[in-house]
């Protein structure tokens, strides 16, 4: 739905992702949107068993680092370094050597451009 929209109106790409609604109930907007999906991946890891594995970690990131909002990738690099931030000893939320083969693969591939790469992701690596 998203790229479809983008798709007839380039300018959406360039908009604050706070004032892009996508859906017709407009009670959050797309980074909300995408900012409580992340939240929660992050809150069930904690609570449960789950880790997010590289293999996970890669979905997530072809999904925001594909999307026509560019701002996508940045919100993706932040809720990954808080990920890695949150987690402890006791309590693992992303695998962080998994995380860090993730990354090294990313650019190793070309698919991690790090001209453009956002300053969060330079602070993130």
């Amino acid at each position: 739905m998203v790229e479809t929209k983008v798709a007839a109106d380039a300018s959406l790409a360039k908009t604050d992702r706070n004032k892009l609604y996508f859906y017709p109930k407009k009670s959050a907007s797309h980074a909300e949107e995408i900012s409580e999906r992340l939240q929660f991946l992050n809150y069930y890891a904690s609570v449960s068993s789950f880790i997010i594995s590289k293999v996970q970690l890669k979905v997530i990131y072809d999904l925001l680092s594909k999307s026509s909002i560019k701002s996508d990738l940045t919100e993706f690099l932040i809720w990954c370094k808080q990920a890695c931030e949150s987690s402890t000893n006791t309590k693992t939320i992303l695998n962080l050597e998994e995380v860090g083969e993730f990354y090294s693969e990313l650019i190793k591939n070309g698919l991690l451009d790090v001209k453009t790469m956002p300053l969060v992701g330079f602070e993130f690596l």
